[in-house]
């Protein structure tokens, strides 16, 4: 419905909105998946220009502060793409402590890696398939807009 309001206002003949009524439509999203989510205490929207890029290293290293300034307990980070006829989701859930069936540790440093995973929209997936797969202890996480900041995901021992 926000695609087809920007359509009629930017190209059609509708009659121009306030900024202010464009700025509240990610936050639409996160009131409609409220009931799912009954602990839900603020949503954050982060727009991306471009198809296939993301910022997974920028939402994990600001959810990772969230939970060290003790403002959150846990924070769900979601890449949810809608170009052209199809729409996706990807999501990660971070917690202060670890949850019962955590199986990763998350670290924010300076470490640049080789190996590092590109920063994706399907991250978690390739997270997930890294983790299942490889008997490496740690995988990394290294962005292009901040190649000095890495994201280090380090297997729980159990």
């Amino acid at each position: 419905e926000t695609q087809l309001l920007l359509g009629e206002i930017c190209t059609g003949e509708a009659e121009p909105m306030p900024y202010d009524f464009l700025a509240t439509q990610s936050a639409i999203a996160a009131a409609q998946i409220q009931p799912f989510l009954s602990g839900l205490q603020s949503a954050t929207h982060c727009p991306l220009d471009q198809e296939n890029t993301a910022h997974w290293s920028l939402l994990l290293t600001l959810a990772d502060n969230w939970l060290r300034e003790g403002r959150y307990e846990q924070v769900l980070c979601a890449h949810l793409d809608n170009w052209g006829e199809h729409a996706t989701g990807h999501w990660l859930a971070l917690a202060s402590s670890p949850l019962e069936n955590s199986r990763l540790q998350l670290h924010i440093g300076k470490i640049c890696s080789p190996e590092a995973l590109a920063d994706r929209p399907d991250f978690p997936a390739r997270l997930s398939s890294w983790l299942d797969q490889s008997t490496a202890a740690e995988c990394y996480l290294q962005s292009p807009t901040s190649p000095s900041l890495a994201v280090k995901f380090a297997r729980i021992q159990t």
